[in-house]
């Protein structure tokens, strides 16, 4: 085995422990805000009143944002309580709720964050949580 291979090899570890890294810093981050109270979202949540609620932070230049779009609009067509956040349009707010990357989800319960989720989720994952609030 070359030097120059090794070196190669060395270098593309220490290139994945990095990127390993940021995505455990980034959901740490992310974590961190559950648990406490929402800030005020009157200017997306449009009245909703449900208890439960799921507000979709993303991007229009995101990618995996873009291949949720088809589930994500569907869903809020049947769930008023599954809530669209543009972070280009409310930027202050996705500052307020910590937002780490899109895409991501964040559950708020009786006004207080319950859960957040990093990245894209499954259709049955987001379908879960909207139907939820239907539950007597």
């Amino acid at each position: 085995m070359s030097a120059q291979y090794l070196q190669f090899l060395i270098l593309l570890g220490a290139l994945a422990a990095v990127l390993v890294s940021l995505q455990w810093v980034m959901n740490r981050q992310a974590k961190r805000s559950e648990g406490h109270s929402v800030p005020d979202t009157s200017a997306v949540d449009g009245g909703v009143t449900s208890s439960l609620k799921v507000y979709y932070f993303y991007s229009q230049s995101c990618g995996p944002c873009r291949s949720m779009k088809t589930l994500t609009d569907s869903l809020c067509e049947e769930h008023d309580n599954l809530i669209k956040v543009d972070i280009s349009k409310h930027s202050q707010l996705a500052r307020e709720f910590g937002i780490a990357g899109v895409p991501s989800f964040i559950i708020v319960e009786d006004g207080v964050i319950k859960t957040v989720k990093l990245g894209r989720v499954s259709e049955s994952w987001l379908k879960t949580w909207c139907r939820r609030d239907e539950e007597p």
